[in-house]
């Protein structure tokens, strides 16, 4: 499947972030969306899973509109993990995953929605907090609840804004690897914002640079994120190096301020 992305603008009030953005992505690879703060990563993500109608351009999936999809529908086929978290306080975890299999549900759970949601609280480490309340859990916790309710869905396309925000060094490695392998294995598409361009370098398939609300630069990771992109974008000085592990960026400073010293 292909979700595409088309002459997109969107903004708030009379303030326009997103000027005509093109973009895609296929099951079975991970598009990292990357960009300073404020460029309109998280926009583009909220626009696409359909919380923001878009004021010009179209999102299609396979040429279908997403937003002429039926709610349920959409579900099926769009699971997004939010940067900043909605939910009731004196709901458990496993309850808070469920909710990630209502597309699927009739009038209460099955057999196969309890082990889909099983099977996912595993997958993110969290099974023995399924009997905990949200509101007692850790930043980095709530950020691996959020992720198992996306799981739940099995959507076609997972959209996930900033998924390793409120996690350890550990468990950002953890959930990138995890995300990775499940992309692989379910045929799956992830469209992910990141700020950390080392795991955008080893865990995505293609790369979007995005800059003031337009696309920058989109290619594969190699091609995307190099020392002059990253000084254009970013305003930083950096280097890459490599070794037997892989490539990594090393970020020396701003680029303005070496020029005033």
């Amino acid at each position: 499947m292909r979700l595409e992305v088309k002459g997109l603008h969107q903004g708030y009030g009379d303030l326009e972030i997103l000027h005509g953005i093109d973009l895609f992505t296929e099951t079975g690879e991970v598009l990292a969306l990357l960009g300073p703060n404020g460029s309109g990563k998280s926009t583009l993500v909220k626009t696409i899973t359909g919380i923001m109608k878009p004021r010009a351009g179209a999102i299609t999936v396979d040429g279908q509109d997403v937003m002429r999809m039926e709610p349920s529908e959409m579900a099926k086929v769009l699971g997004y993990v939010p940067q900043h978290f909605h939910y009731m306080p004196y709901t458990t975890v496993l309850e808070t995953v469920l909710i990630g299999r209502r597309p699927y549900m009739q009038w209460s759970a099955s057999d196969q929605d309890l082990e889909a949601v099983e099977h996912a609280l595993k997958t993110m480490q969290i099974l023995d907090l399924a009997e905990k309340n949200v509101n007692e859990l850790s930043g980095g916790q709530k950020q691996r609840v959020f992720i198992a309710r996306a799981l739940t869905q099995s959507p076609k396309f997972y959209l996930f804004d900033e998924p390793t925000s409120s996690l350890d060094l550990k468990y950002q490695l953890e959930t990138m690897m995890t995300m990775h392998e499940l992309v692989r294995r379910q045929g799956a598409g992830m469209v992910v914002a990141l700020h950390d361009l080392n795991l955008a370098l080893r865990y995505a398939d293609r790369a979007v640079m995005i800059k003031d609300g337009k696309v920058h630069r989109s290619g594969t990771p190699d091609e995307v994120i190099n020392p002059r992109t990253i000084e254009e974008v970013y305003g930083v000085e950096a280097v890459i190096t490599e070794n037997e592990r892989g490539k990594f960026i090393l970020p020396y400073g701003p680029v303005d301020r070496k020029a005033t010293i």
